[in-house]
């Protein structure tokens, strides 16, 4: 959401599945290469050198602080004959000195030796777009020279000459081209270089933490929180998830429709991406609001504010809530969009919950308040996502066998719209420990809600029964999971909305945990086992699902082993 950023796995009885667990609509290129990251520094928001102030891009930030402040850096570069290691060292030393508050507007640039060391390699704001501006251009024999002497060093011809003009622009296409070339190669090894470094201050410097102490998303592996994060800095899902009207209009209904809960309140936002709820709740007539998020799209989150002229409601805090301090000792109450696929994937509930006890007021309210998880058995039928068009499909490749792909289908969690015609079987709400039942949610069995205004964060880790009841006779393949959303607490006119196949598609779509094979059933066949959903201990984003069932016992059993990650959805 919330994105779908993982990889995992995890067996101690046969036979073991590594399932992953992606949408392949949300997913973008991770490997998009260097043409679409031009594309991102071109359009980064970047801060001002010397204030809070946001800028469009990296030059204009650069012109803003020469004729705003007198604090000219391509000329001070210019004058000094900086290669593009040194302008990397400056911007760095200077972020650090106006961080420590010894440097504001009206300073003087410094002198070169203060900048000199190598540790100015390291970034000291994450992922800032003056580290990755082009301060040099290069010449044929890959040396070093400043733009500006690289621009004059061929003179213009006479536009009375056409092909003497023609020559030159092919000319200076050329330069242009085998430059930013060079550029590329440098640019990552000073990148390679700073995140080696870094890893390696980092490793040194920590103190040792005990379980207790450590930060949500320290210590993962491979797959580290900051990917996670990083996902989230594409515009690319928040136009996906703005363009979910069911989630969008959701959140906007409840807000707006209950105005008198949020007026003269204060709000914080957890996991605000553009800003949009916040945005709501302003214009509900909350006092305050404090937007917060990790990823960059708080940059973006800041000038939205900024042009819908709400800077004196909303202010934004990039940061992890486990970490950031707000200036209030309470707020009244929390909203966020914290729902991933599978419900909990992802585990951005753990920072509202972590929000909620920090921050909440006694009598405060977080938004949404409700959900509930289900269960039903699905059909094998023709669609891109069935049983016989995923796994089945592998028995014949033009004639030949490759089988051997099977298993990791089966371990594969899909993410995709599931049509409401496969359901064969009676709804079950999977039950949470510690949770009540919503009176505006259908109930069966006697199940239970995941109230988030109670709930614990060891709670969401459960194991749970299941019994899906066949309503017709047919060939069975998979289990599917879905989830309900309440927006109830506090509010004369309640907001509801589902998720399963019978409902509006989302981005979240459904769930399929498949099994192992297919089995025929009749109406009136109950399908029983039990689910087991903990986080991965590798990387808590992840879940880690064992599914285990029966049908018409003991005929048959299967145990599954879900690792649930980014991967991809079939539509």
């Amino acid at each position: 959401h919330k994105q779908h950023n993982t990889t995992h796995h995890h067996s101690t009885q046969p036979p073991s599945a590594k399932m992953s667990f992606v949408d392949e609509d949300a997913e973008w290129q991770d490997e998009q290469g260097w043409d679409g990251w031009e594309e991102q520094m071109d359009a980064q928001p970047c801060k001002c050198l010397l204030t809070d102030e946001m800028f469009p891009s990296a030059d204009a930030c650069l012109q803003h602080c020469a004729t705003a402040y007198n604090f000219d850096v391509l000329a001070f570069r210019d004058a000094h004959g900086l290669d593009q290691y040194a302008c990397i060292k400056l911007i760095n030393y200077i972020r650090s000195k106006v961080a420590a508050g010894e440097m504001a507007p009206g300073a003087a640039l410094p002198d070169k030796q203060a900048f000199s060391a190598d540790t100015f390699l390291q970034p000291f704001l994450a992922n800032d777009p003056l580290l990755q501006y082009q301060f040099e251009a290069w010449d044929d024999d890959d040396g070093a020279v400043p733009a500006q002497q690289a621009a004059s060093a061929v003179p213009v011809p006479d536009d009375q000459d056409p092909e003497a003009k023609c020559r030159y622009l092919e000319a200076q296409l050329k330069a242009v081209t085998e430059a930013f070339a060079q550029f590329r190669e440098q640019a990552e090894q000073a990148l390679t270089a700073a995140e080696e470094t870094d890893s390696g201050s980092e490793d040194e410097a920590k103190p040792a933490e005990t379980k207790d102490d450590k930060p949500i998303d320290e210590g993962e592996g491979e797959t580290s929180g900051s990917s996670y994060f990083a996902s989230y800095s594409s515009h690319l899902i928040h136009e996906d998830m703005i363009k979910d009207k069911v989630r969008t209009e959701s959140y906007r209904n409840y807000i707006l429709r209950n105005s008198e809960i949020f007026r003269n309140k204060v709000v914080l936002d957890v996991g605000c991406g553009t800003g949009i709820l916040s945005l709501f709740a302003a214009q509900a007539g909350a006092r305050q609001v404090f937007a917060v998020d990790y990823s960059n799209v708080a940059n973006f989150a800041k000038i939205n504010v900024e042009e819908n002229k709400l800077s004196d409601v909303i202010t934004v805090i990039q940061g992890k809530v486990e970490e950031i301090t707000l200036p209030v000792e309470k707020v009244d109450i929390i909203i966020s969009e914290w729902m991933g696929y599978f419900l909990l994937f992802e585990s951005m509930l753990d920072s509202v919950l972590v929000a909620r006890d920090r921050w909440l007021a006694d009598d405060g309210i977080v938004v949404p308040d409700q959900s509930k998880m289900y269960a039903v058995a699905i059909a094998d039928d023709d669609s891109p996502w069935s049983y016989s068009q995923r796994v089945e499909f592998w028995d014949n490749i033009y004639g030949f066998k490759m089988s051997c792909m099977k298993p990791e289908v089966l371990r594969e969690a899909a993410v995709c719209p599931v049509n409401a015609e496969a359901v064969m079987s009676s709804p079950f709400v999977l039950k949470v420990a510690g949770a009540k039942v919503g009176r505006c949610l259908p109930a069966p069995q006697g199940s239970k809600d995941l109230d988030i205004q109670r709930i614990k964060r060891e709670e969401l880790e459960f194991d749970v029964e299941f019994h899906l009841v066949m309503n017709r006779t047919t060939r069975c393949s998979a289990v599917c999971v879905y989830f309900d959303i309440l927006f109830e607490a506090g509010a004369p006119t309640p907001v509801f909305f589902g998720t399963g196949p019978a409902d509006t598609l989302t981005h979240w779509k459904q769930t399929l945990l498949y099994l192992p094979e297919p089995v025929d059933v009749h109406s009136g066949d109950v399908l029983s086992g039990t689910m087991k959903v903990v986080r991965d201990p590798g990387y808590h984003r992840s879940l880690l699902v064992t599914m285990a069932c029966q049908v018409r016992a003991p005929i048959i059993t299967w145990t599954l082993f879900a690792w649930l990650c980014r991967s991809h959805s079939h539509n």
